[in-house]
C-alpha cells in the first residue's frame, strides 16, 4: 500500500515536558543569554512560558510538576554553567538521556 500523506500524523512532545523544552530550545538561537535570577520573565522558563502563552501567575511547579522541578536548576541555573540557550539545550539533552 503506497504512503498516503493524509494518514500521516505528526506527533509533538508535550509542551510542558523536558522533551518539549528541548524541542523549543532547538529552535532558538544558541547564543541568546537569559538571566536565571530575573523573576519578571527574563529567565529561561519565563521566556519559554511567553513563547507558549502560559497565563501569568502559573508557577513552573504547576506546569512541570515536582519531578521535573527537581531538575530545573540543573538545566537553567547560572550555577551549572553558561546561561545561553545553547548551553541549556546541552544540559537538557544530557538530562533526558540519563
Amino acid at each position: 500500500m503506497p504512503f498516503d500523506s493524509k494518514d500521516f500524523v505528526e506527533t509533538k512532545p508535550d509542551v510542558f515536558s523536558l522533551e518539549g523544552l528541548i524541542a523549543w530550545l532547538e529552535t532558538q538561537d544558541p547564543s541568546i543569554r537569559y538571566d536565571w535570577e530575573d523573576c519578571c520573565g527574563g529567565c529561561l522558563i519565563g521566556m519559554y512560558y511567553a513563547a507558549h502563552k502560559v497565563p501569568a501567575g502559573i508557577s513552573y511547579i504547576d506546569v512541570f510538576g515536582d519531578e521535573w522541578v527537581n531538575n530545573y536548576a540543573g538545566v537553567c541555573s547560572n550555577l551549572v554553567g553558561e546561561t545561553t540557550f545553547g548551553a541549556a539545550l546541552e544540559r537538557a539533552r544530557k538530562l533526558a538521556s540519563s
